[in-house]
C-alpha cells in the first residue's frame, strides 16, 4: 500500500502543498508576533511574573531615566558646568586633536590648511614631530577648543531633556535619591522599609545593594550603573565615601498588578501562537518526511527519477537557497518598517519555502539514487582525485613482479617524505600541514596493508598446518585479489583435490571389496547347488527316482552361472568401451514398440500393465540399434524382476534440447533403501536379500552402453517409485 502511495502523483502534490501552506503560516505567525509585539520566545515559558524577563525589562526601562535625572539634578545645575570635569575636556581635546592630525596628513587637505591658517605655501618636505603638530593644532583650532565646555554642557542638556521625556512616558516607578545634602524623590516621606514592602524594588545605600528581581537571561546592568554613577556624583560634588549615598527604586502594588495582568494575557496569547505554530510545524514535518521517502518514484519508470533541477550540483542549490534566505531577511526588515504589504510578504515567503523544499527533495532523491557524491562538487572533486590516486597506486602495486610492486610502494613513501621535508623550508604553513597530512595518510595505508598481510600470512600458515595434519576439508577463505589471497585459494584448491582423491580412493577400495563379495556370493550360490546335486546324482545313480529332476536343476544352475559369467564379461567390456558399435539413425518409437511386442508373452505372464506415451510418431536418434535394444531389454528385464505384481509400468518418449528422452517408471515390489548412485553399481540389487534371479549388472550395463553412444543414463527413487531416464542425441 505504501509503495502505491509513494507513486501517487496526486497524493504527493497534496503533501507538497500542505507542507508549503503549513510552513508559510507558521513563519508568518512567528514573524508577525515578533514585529507587532516584540515578543521574546523564551519569556513566555515563565509562568511566574515575579521571575519574568518582562518585569526585569520594564523595571530597568523606567529606572534608567530616573538614574540619569538624579545625576543631572536640573537644567540649572547642568548649565553651571558642575558636571563638566577637566578629564572630560581633556578627553574631548584629545579626540579633536586626533581629528586634526588625520586631516593634516591627508594630502588633499594640507594645502588648504596652509593657505587658510598660516597664509604660506606648503613646505616641500614637511617633517613634523608630535609637539610641533600639537602646537599648530592649538593655534589653528583654538576656537574649537574653547567651545568644548559649552558643547559638553549642551550635550548634557539634550540628554537631560530626553531622559525627562522618557521618565514622563514610563513613570510607574517610585524613587528616592539622596547624595550628601541633596535629595530628589517622587515621595520624600518614603523610607527604606516602605520600599521593602513593595512587590519589586532595587535598593542602594552606602555601597550596599539589594535586588528583589530575577535577572533571568540578562545581567542586572542597572545595579552596576547605580554604583558607577554614585561614585561619579560623589567625585563631582566633592563628597567623601562616608557621606550618605542612597538610591531606592520600587514599583507599587497598583503598577505591579496592572503589569502582571497584562503579562498573563500576553503570555496566554503567545502560548496559543506557539501551540498553533507547533501543530503547523509538526504537520509540515510529517508531509516533508513523506515527500522525502516518496521523492523520485513514479508509475512510469522503476527506480528513482531525477528531474533536470535535481541533476544540478547541490552547491548551486545551496547558493540559491542562501540568496533566498538573505532575501527573506531583507523582507522581514521591510515588513518591520511597514515598507511592504503583508499579503505580498506572505506570497514571497511561500515562494521561498517552495525553493527550499525543492532543495531538500533534491538531496533526498540523490541520496536514494546513490548519486549524492556525483552531484556535490565539494565531495566529487576529492572523490575523483582519490579514485585516480588509488587506481594508480593499485595498478602500480598489483601488476608486475612482487619485487617491482614493493619497490613502487617504498619509492612512493620516500618521495612523499622528501616532499614533506622540502615543504618545511618554505614559508607556507599550509604546504607543511598538507604534506604532513598526506605523509601521515600514506603511512596509515601502508601500516594497514602490513597488518592485513600479516594476518593473511598467519591464516595461510595455520591452514597449511591443518591440511598437513589431515583436515583436508579446511578452507582458508581469504577475500581479495592480492598475492596472499591467490596463494590461499590455490592451497584450498590443492586440499580440495587431495580430499577428492582420498575420497575417491576410499570409495574405490570399498567398491572393490563389495564387488569381490557380491561376485563371490553370486557365483558361489549356483556353483554350490551344482556340487550338491552332483553328489546326490552319484548317490542315487542313473536309474534313481529323482534323477531327471536333479539333472534339470543342474541345467538351470549351470545356465544361471553361464548368464552371470556372460553378464560380468559384457559389463566389463561395456565399462571399458571395448564393444564395437556403429551410430546410425534409429527410430526410438519403433524400437520401443517392437521391444514391447516381442516381450508380450512375458508381459502377459507378469500381470503388469504397460502404458506408453510418445510425443511424436517418429523420433529419430543417433545410436547403435543393437546396443539401444540391449539397454531397453535390460530396463524391461529389471521391471519384470522387481516391479510390484499387478502394477502399471509407464514408458514415455519425448524430445528436449536436441535429445530424445526415454523414461521408464514402475512401482517396486521391494523397499528401496539404497542411494540412487549405489543402486547403479555392479551386483547391487533392489532386494537386499538377493533372492531374485537377477545378477545386479543390468543397470550398470545399461548406463555403460548409453554413455558409449554419447547419451546419459540416470535413475531416480521416490519411496517405492523407480524411474529410469535414458537420454540419446537426436539426429541433426
Amino acid at each position: 500500500m505504501f509503495v502505491k502511495w509513494k507513486k501517487n502523483i496526486v497524493l504527493k502534490t497534496a503533501a507538497f502543498a500542505l507542507a508549503v501552506v503549513c510552513l508559510t503560516l507558521a513563519c508568518s505567525m512567528l514573524i508577525n508576533s515578533f514585529i507587532e509585539y516584540q515578543v521574546d520566545i523564551f519569556s513566555v515559558f515563565e509562568a511566574n511574573f515575579e521571575n519574568s524577563q518582562m518585569l526585569q525589562e520594564k523595571f530597568d526601562e523606567a529606572a534608567w531615566p530616573i538614574l540619569r535625572l538624579c545625576y543631572y539634578r536640573s537644567e540649572e545645575y547642568i548649565k553651571s558646568g558642575a558636571l563638566v570635569t577637566d578629564a572630560m575636556i581633556e578627553s574631548e581635546t584629545q579626540r579633536l586633536f586626533e581629528d586634526f592630525r588625520s586631516r593634516f596628513y591627508y594630502d588633499d587637505e594640507r594645502e588648504l590648511y596652509y593657505s587658510e591658517y598660516s597664509g604660506t605655501e606648503e613646505p616641500t618636505n614637511p617633517s613634523w614631530d608630535e609637539e610641533q603638530l600639537y602646537k599648530l593644532f592649538t593655534q589653528q583650532w583654538s576656537q574649537r577648543i574653547a567651545a568644548l565646555r559649552d558643547a559638553l554642557i549642551e550635550e548634557q542638556l539634550l540628554d537631560f531633556r530626553y531622559q525627562l521625556e522618557r521618565f514622563q512616558q514610563a513613570n510607574y516607578l517610585t524613587y528616592y535619591y539622596k547624595l550628601g545634602d541633596y535629595v530628589k524623590a517622587s515621595d520624600a516621606s518614603l523610607s527604606r522599609a516602605d520600599f521593602l514592602k513593595m512587590p519589586a524594588y532595587k535598593l542602594y545605600a552606602n555601597a550596599s545593594y539589594t535586588n528583589s528581581l530575577s535577572s533571568g537571561l540578562h545581567s542586572d546592568y542597572i545595579g552596576y550603573e547605580i554604583q558607577n554613577q554614585i561614585d561619579r556624583s560623589r567625585e563631582l560634588a566633592g563628597l567623601s565615601v562616608t557621606d550618605d549615598a542612597v538610591l531606592y527604586l520600587g514599583m507599587d502594588e497598583a503598577s505591579y498588578s496592572a503589569m502582571q495582568s497584562s503579562y498573563n494575557q500576553s503570555r496566554a496569547y503567545y502560548l496559543g501562537i506557539l501551540r498553533d505554530v507547533g501543530l503547523l510545524a509538526l504537520t509540515a514535518l510529517v508531509a516533508v518526511v513523506f515527500l522525502c521517502s516518496a521523492a523520485g518514484y513514479t508509475t512510469r519508470q522503476e527506480g528513482v527519477r531525477l528531474l533536470l533541477c535535481d541533476r544540478l550540483f547541490l552547491e548551486v542549490h545551496a547558493i540559491i537557497v542562501g540568496l533566498v534566505i538573505t532575501g527573506d531577511a531583507y523582507l522581514i526588515t521591510l515588513l518591520y518598517y511597514r515598507a511592504i504589504n503583508q499579503s505580498l510578504f506572505t506570497v514571497l515567503i511561500a515562494m521561498s519555502i517552495v525553493i527550499i523544499l525543492n532543495f531538500v527533495l533534491a538531496i533526498a532523491k540523490n541520496v536514494k539514487n546513490h548519486s549524492f557524491i556525483q552531484h556535490t562538487l565539494i565531495l566529487l572533486i576529492p572523490y575523483k582525485l582519490w579514485q585516480a590516486i588509488r587506481g594508480a597506486i593499485r595498478t602500480a602495486a598489483m601488476s608486475g613482479p612482487v619485487v617491482v610492486r614493493i619497490f613502487v610502494v617504498v619509492f612512493g613513501l620516500e618521495l612523499l617524505l622528501f616532499l614533506t621535508m622540502a615543504s618545511l623550508f618554505t614559508n607556507s604553513g599550509f604546504l607543511v600541514l598538507v604534506g604532513l597530512l598526506i605523509l601521515a595518510g600514506a603511512n596509515i595505508v601502508v601500516l594497514r596493508l602490513l597488518v592485513k598481510n600479516c594476518r593473511e600470512y598467519s591464516a595461510i600458515r595455520e591452514g597449511v598446518s591443518r591440511v598437513k595434519g589431515g583436515e583436508l576439508n579446511y578452507k582458508i577463505n581469504l577475500p581479495g585479489d592480492g598475492e596472499l589471497a591467490t596463494l590461499a585459494r590455490n592451497i584450498d584448491t590443492i586440499s580440495e583435490g587431495l580430499q577428492n582423491a582420498v575420497e575417491g580412493e576410499v570409495k574405490s577400495e570399498r567398491m572393490k571389496a563389495e564387488l569381490v563379495t557380491n561376485v563371490s556370493h553370486d557365483i558361489k550360490t549356483p556353483l554350490t547347488s551344482i556340487i550338491n546335486y552332483i553328489d546326490l546324482l552319484k548317490t542315487e545313480g542313473p536309474g534313481g527316482e529323482h534323477f531327471e529332476e536333479y539333472v534339470n536343476i543342474l541345467e538351470q544352475k549351470a545356465a544361471r552361472l553361464k548368464n552371470l559369467t556372460e553378464d560380468l564379461f559384457e559389463a566389463t567390456k561395456a565399462s571399458s568401451g571395448n564393444i564395437p558399435f556403429t551410430l546410425d539413425q534409429v527410430d526410438a518409437v519403433a524400437l520401443i514398440t517392437q521391444s514391447l511386442g516381442e516381450l508380450d508373452d512375458k508381459i502377459e505372464a507378469s500381470g503388469l500393465t504397460f502404458r506408453t506415451a510418445f510425443t511424436e510418431d517418429r523420433i529419430m536418434v543417433l545410436a547403435d540399434g543393437k546396443l539401444l535394444w540391449r539397454v531397453l531389454e535390460n530396463l524391461f528385464s529389471n521391471v519384470f524382476k522387481y516391479a510390484a505384481p499387478q502394477s502399471r509400468v509407464y514408458v514415455t518418449v519425448a524430445t528436449s534440447g536436441g535429445n530424445a528422452v526415454i523414461v521408464v517408471k514402475n512401482v517396486s515390489a521391494y523397499e528401496l533403501n539404497l542411494p540412487e548412485e549405489e543402486l547403479m553399481e555392479r551386483f547391487k540389487r533392489g532386494d537386499e536379500a538377493r533372492a531374485s534371479e537377477g545378477s545386479g549388472l543390468g543397470l550398470s550395463i545399461a548406463r555403460s552402453l548409453t554413455e558409449l553412444m554419447g547419451g546419459s543414463f540416470k535413475i531416480e527413487i521416490d519411496g517405492d517409485l523407480f524411474k529410469a531416464t535414458v537420454t540419446i542425441p537426436l539426429v541433426s
